[in-house]
């Protein structure tokens, strides 16, 4: 009788097994490395955006400029808005939010430039940072002084924020929580009268897989002066 060289079913079921065992642990290590992957993507993505939030928000602090804005009502609203002036501003009239707590920042600033030009390209803008939800939204008038078919900007900056918490430093370094507007002492114009601007802008969030950020932003006057 010739002798059987198959496997026997012990041995196929065995090596079944074994077989099953090493799948199952490639499947595991396949899947560690996609989800590290895309947790890495994440990481790589919130960092650009945060990258980019803050080069547009210091390009738009650096250019402040101390300029009221006239409504198309005929109301004045200030060159310097923070969120103990929230009474100040239209509010909702104006394409923004009012609510208890609203934490905003409203400005004048001077315009775009075109770098390959050379020269500026708009006049003045109006623009404000707000917390919509987890988000931080920019908010942007393409007309200083708006009219009903001004045309309005609105671009997230950030995901994922939590505590936003804007603060000002004074003309002797002090950090203070609220900024009262406050007429200077002489004014260019009486219809669009100057007023007192902080030292420098301190603003404070926290970002998921980052936790706290802090950053600080000097106006143009302390700029002039380096």
């Amino acid at each position: 009788m010739k002798k059987n060289n198959g496997f026997t079913l012990i041995e196929v079921l065995i090596a079944l097994f074994i077989f099953s065992i090493l799948a199952i642990l490639t499947m595991r290590g396949i899947q560690s490395t996609l989800e590290a992957k895309k947790r890495s993507q994440q990481a790589l993505t919130q960092l650009a955006e945060l990258e980019q939030a803050y080069l547009i928000i210091q390009n738009d602090i650096e250019q402040i400029i101390n300029r009221n804005v006239i409504e198309p009502s005929g109301g004045i609203k200030l060159a310097f808005i923070t969120p103990v002036d929230n009474l100040t501003s239209s509010g909702t009239k104006s394409g923004l939010k009012e609510q208890f707590g609203y934490n905003r920042l409203e400005f004048s600033r001077t315009g775009d430039i075109n770098y390959l030009l050379n020269h500026k390209v708009s006049d003045l803008l109006r623009v404000a940072y707000y917390q919509d939800d987890d988000k931080l939204v920019r908010h942007t008038w393409r007309q200083i002084d708006p009219t009903k078919n001004t045309y309005v900007d609105k671009r997230r900056l950030l995901t994922n924020l939590d505590k936003l918490n804007i603060s000002f430093v004074d003309a002797n370094g002090k950090t203070l929580e609220t900024w009262q507007a406050m007429p200077a002492k002489t004014s260019i114009n009486p219809s669009q009268p100057t007023m007192n601007l902080p030292r420098g802008i301190i603003i404070d969030f926290n970002i998921k897989e980052y936790g706290n950020i802090e950053w600080i932003f000097a106006l143009p006057e302390i700029l002039n002066k380096a």
